[in-house]
């Protein structure tokens, strides 16, 4: 079984501003109360608690796809081959493909790579699929697929993937969005 994504691109400007702008922060996260915790495995169960202690700003992490693993067998944050680099992950728990009987690959990671955008599925978060290519244009970066009902952590089968395009002639971008809808086929 693989799974497809279909895309009826309905392209339109979200919003636009300086590159410059949008990367500028003013909030300062490193004392903040609402502390959160990078995946570092340690232990071979993926969701085990100890596997997320490291502190989300320092700390270290682990890679969830194509990552060196250390003498334990544990992933580190080193990609064992990049030629498959992937940046900007998003993963999101789908409901459809949990439900389907014939695909047991419920977690779904968004990614960008060199020449386009990848969808991986996983049992859990740590036997990633080699991933469907989505070819896309020069410039199109962050792919998030959000689901029907709003959240980018929890998607469908009908869900919107948002995107970013960059203008390289003056340094700009927009936010672009196209239904996206799931598709397995046996």
């Amino acid at each position: 079984m693989e799974v497809y994504i279909s895309c009826i691109y309905l392209v339109f400007i979200f919003a636009r501003a300086l590159k410059s702008d949008v990367n500028k922060s003013t909030k300062n996260y490193s004392n903040s109360d609402n502390t959160w915790y990078k995946y570092k495995e340690g232990n071979s169960q993926w969701n085990h608690s100890s596997n997320y202690v490291q502190p989300g700003r320092g700390g270290t992490f682990s890679a969830l796809i194509n990552a060196v693993t250390d003498a334990n067998g544990y992933r580190t944050d080193q990609a064992a081959d990049r030629s498959v680099w992937r940046a900007f992950p998003k993963v999101s728990y789908n409901e459809f493909l949990d439900d389907s009987e014939d695909f047991d690959r419920p977690m779904v990671m968004m990614t960008h790579g060199p020449a386009g955008f990848y969808l991986h599925t996983a049992t859990n978060l740590s036997d990633w699929d080699g991933g469907l290519f989505v070819e896309m244009d020069t410039g199109e970066y962050y792919p998030t697929l959000i689901g029907t009902q709003g959240y980018d952590s929890y998607t469908t089968e009908y869900n919107k993937l948002y995107y970013f395009k960059h203008d390289y002639s003056d340094n700009t971008g927009e936010l672009y969005r196209c239904d996206a809808q799931l598709i397995i086929v046996p």
